[in-house]
């Protein structure tokens, strides 16, 4: 009788797009939720720039501190100039407030900013959450030994399907620009008592959607992502509502919203803009695809001292929020683009990129074909953003085959404009479909394109190499994936973002492989100290601790394992066969039977258990 231990895996996000089907929903007071947040929830107006939102995090008697994104401040002047002269800022029962100018913190490197204001009124304060989500997607691979690759061992892909990916739901809470204000007065005093200043409704947007990455590992483009945008969401947000929170469905801060993942694009297609930050109006040719981005609480927390917040005046909390189902599909659409004869084209991609955010895949493909359709009558100027679009829904959807077929296309460009995007999309889509030496291929041109770029002043990416050290650990390339996961943590370390849990897995996971027992459970050790409640570090330390024959020890940290994420089959799966080799069939059987249950797809578990029950059998 074999039992297969299921395989290493790195607990990173290999696909620019990842996520899975929402559950079916169940009673949930969105209502209620939305009311709590409201209350700490802010309208800005700062100096020249537009409005913008942020949320109270600390009172000290009738003092009231606020977080919200230095860009909302700050407009358009340089970083380097003085603070805006005048800031004010209206709360949901219609009072406005002016902000002392000296109270001001702008962080320019990590578009955060904290400001004060004095009301004896009562607001609530925010609950800011620093808990670590599990949104590791587990990936099924089989040992084997590869005559091409001199003998190396390596791993063909069992199932492309996203396993043991927990959902999380969140909510974007802000106010959108929806229509610009008249300009603030030279003399604050008098746009103190000016309600002309403030454009459109005082309508606070309170958009649900997934939270799909805390490591910025999904977002597209790596512009998007510097000054710590790593907290990824399918929530539709609008122009406005940057520096607004992101909160669980407790109504507890997990970020601060501020971009979207898209462009800024030229008459031409050419590229204007990286990314988008959501301030200002929403006139200009701007093409969301991919995900709205957020500075987690974490970043913010470890930021405190250069915004010179004093922790003891936040409320924190690093337990696990509830987790309802939300019906994020009955949500509504929001168009604010026109459709006529000079925009149709923009019109149907933003459409499609909202209608994949709630979950109406086909329908969202539908708009693309559309786009590209009219697109056809303008010679083709943006085709390539179509396929790269149809081809990143079709990875959401899971529909690897298609994905490939359209982010192919969009990687068919003229010399001199390759698009990084999609390369880095076909990347994703070949390693789905378990082409490894393919996808590292195009995973190399990725990075070969932003290699070019950062000799301009662009930032190269520490997921590509990540990335790229898992597709080389696929195919028993180990020290070449040792080293582009430690390029990944000098990138990080050069960005001044914070450390990666899912880094030093990967690094754990590669050394085992290599035999390096002692090595990898410092790294494990060392995610670990990074983030306690990372349950995919406690699984491969079992592994490490079964290949060295501590049986306890290793079914002690599968069962932690369990305790932390028990959804997790590979857990499960893992507990039972370390409860087989202690001679206790039955509880390893028990631990078979929940794997499987939890995912019918996890080959590992499923064989085991019929295996352990036939050996039972009198």
């Amino acid at each position: 009788m074999k039992f297969i231990p299921k395989s290493l895996t790195a607990a990173l996000l290999i696909s620019i797009a990842l996520g899975s089907m929402p559950q079916v929903a169940r009673s949930f007071d969105k209502d209620s939720l939305e009311k709590l947040v409201k209350q700490y929830t802010v309208r800005i107006r700062s100096g020249s720039a537009d409005p913008g939102s942020g949320f109270i995090v600390a009172r000290r008697g009738n003092r009231y501190t606020v977080i919200s994104a230095e860009h909302v401040l700050r407009g358009g002047n340089d970083p380097k100039s003085e603070n805006p002269k005048c800031t004010l800022l209206k709360m949901h029962d219609g009072e406005v407030y002016r902000v002392p100018r000296e109270s001001i913190r702008l962080l320019s490197r990590n578009d955060l900013a904290v400001f004060e204001f004095e009301s004896p009124r009562d607001y609530p304060v925010a609950k800011l959450s620093d808990y670590e989500y599990p949104l590791n997607s587990n990936r099924d691979y089989k040992t084997g030994i590869n005559s091409s690759t001199a003998g190396l061992e390596t791993k063909e892909l069992i199932s492309n399907k996203q396993l043991n990916r927990k959902e999380f739901y969140t909510f974007a809470a802000g106010y959108p620009n929806l229509s610009q204000g008249n300009d603030m007065a030279d003399n604050c005093s008098d746009s103190l008592t000016d309600a002309t200043i403030w454009s459109g409704e005082d309508k606070l947007i309170f958009s649900p959607g997934l939270l799909a990455d805390t490591s910025g590992t999904a977002i597209a483009n790596p512009e998007s992502r510097i000054n710590n945008y790593e907290l990824l969401y399918t929530n539709i947000t609008e122009v406005g509502m940057s520096g607004g929170p992101m909160v669980d469905p407790n109504g507890r801060v997990i970020g601060m919203h501020g971009r979207s993942d898209g462009k800024r694009l030229g008459s031409q297609g050419q590229i204007i803009a990286q990314y988008l930050e959501e301030a200002g109006e929403s006139t200009d040719s701007r093409l969301t695809f991919g995900m709205s981005a957020g500075i987690p609480t974490s970043s913010i927390l470890r930021l405190s001292s250069g915004l010179k917040i004093d922790k003891n005046t936040l409320s924190i909390t690093n337990s696990p929020p509830n987790t309802p189902v939300v019906d994020i599909t009955a949500w509504d659409k929001r168009n604010p683009y026109k459709s006529d004869g000079q925009t149709d084209v923009l019109y149907w991609f933003q459409r499609g990129n909202q209608e994949w955010r709630l979950n109406q895949f086909d329908e969202a493909q539908r708009s693309f074909d559309r786009a590209l359709e009219a697109d056809r009558k303008r010679k083709n100027i943006f085709q390539h953003f179509g396929y790269f679009l149809k081809g990143f829904v079709y990875t959401r959807s899971q529909q690897y085959t298609q994905a490939l077929e359209n982010c192919g296309k969009a990687t068919e460009v003229p010399e001199g404009r390759e698009f990084y995007d999609a390369w880095r999309c076909k990347a994703a889509s070949l390693a789905y479909l378990g082409q490894f030496p393919s996808a590292t291929s195009a995973m190399n041109k990725a990075i070969q394109i932003q290699e070019t770029k950062s000799s301009q002043g662009s930032k190269q990416n520490p997921s590509d190499y990540a990335v790229l050290a898992e597709l080389l650990w696929q195919q028993g390339q180990h020290n070449g994936a040792l080293i582009q996961v430690s390029n990944a943590i000098s990138l990080r370390q050069d960005q001044d973002l914070g450390e990666s849990a899912s880094l030093y897995n990967l690094q754990a996971t590669i050394l085992t492989s290599l035999n390096q027992y002692d090595a990898a459970i410092e790294k494990c050790d060392r995610a670990l100290a990074i983030n306690p409640n990372y349950s995919t570090a406690l699984t491969t330390k079992g592994l490490v601790f079964q290949k060295q024959g501590k049986k306890e020890p290793a079914e002690a940290l599968f069962r932690q394992a369990t305790q932390l994420n028990s959804q997790d089959s590979n857990a499960w799966n893992n507990l039972g066969f370390a409860l087989y080799e202690l001679d206790r069939s039955q509880e390893a059987l028990t631990a078979f039977d929940r794997a499987v249950q939890l995912n019918p797809d996890d080959v590992a578990a499923r064989q085991n258990r019929d295996d352990l029950r036939k050996a039972l059998k009198p």
